[in-house]
């Protein structure tokens, strides 16, 4: 649970952070730029996070990506081989445990999984399973030459909803692509900070309805991320 700071006159109490997007557009008039704004300040809030800049990409630019990519290979447990076969929705059929190949729907399948035998921390799991991807998804891209990678972008970008200016990306890639051969993630971890939050049933929308969610201490997740970004712990 985050408590976003005061937005255009509208004051919150605790709730999801999967909520405050949705507020941010709503007392925007719609406007995503508002979803994107409420979301660095609840960040900073909550957490002493600081976003340069945003980007929105909806599940049909994901799997986009994902199949001009030429798909990406993810390490899959039973559990997880398991789910995949019986999502129909997703028509991803037929995978087995270990490494496996997977288009745009699969890895969106995954991405979003949290409901796979043993998944008692749900959303600590799927988290888990996109940093997975994301290392994947580097792993891919660092395979494949400057100019395949540019026809990507030059595709995809049009299509995807940011704070940046033209300009502001131009310089970004033109940074950014020719190290990315060079480029690692040396760790992850989740927000809050492992063994830092706790579970709840809370009545969040004074509706009756009870939902299950992590709750954490703000002044202790600040000095931790502040030491997570200044290299003092890992």
């Amino acid at each position: 649970l985050v408590r976003p700071p005061n937005f255009r006159g509208h004051e919150f109490g605790k709730i999801k952070l999967t909520t405050v997007y949705h507020l941010g557009s709503y007392y925007a008039n719609g406007d995503i730029a508002g979803s994107m704004e409420l979301m660095n300040m609840t960040l900073y809030n909550s957490f002493g996070i600081e976003v340069d800049h945003n980007f929105e990409v909806d599940f049909d630019i994901f799997m986009k990506v994902i199949d001009l990519m030429g798909g990406v290979t993810v390490n899959l447990t039973q559990e997880e081989s398991d789910y995949l076969n019986a999502a129909d929705d997703w028509v991803c059929y037929d995978t087995q445990p270990g490494w496996w190949h997977l288009d745009g729907s699969g890895a969106l399948a995954y991405a979003r999984m949290r409901k796979a035998e043993g998944d008692n921390d749900s959303d600590i799991k799927r988290t888990a399973r996109q940093r997975h991807l994301i290392e994947s998804i580097l792993f891919h891209a660092k395979q494949m030459s400057l100019s395949d990678l540019n026809k990507i972008v030059d595709e995809v970008l049009p299509m995807i909803t940011t704070s940046m200016t033209s300009s502001e990306i131009t310089d970004l890639l033109m940074k950014m692509l020719p190290i990315l051969p060079e480029l690692t993630m040396e760790s992850g971890g989740t927000c809050p900070v492992q063994d830092t939050y706790w579970g709840s049933e809370k009545d969040i929308y004074g509706d009756g309805m009870y939902h299950s969610v992590l709750e954490f201490e703000p002044g202790q997740q600040k000095k931790l991320m502040r030491a997570i970004t200044e290299g003092e712990i890992s």
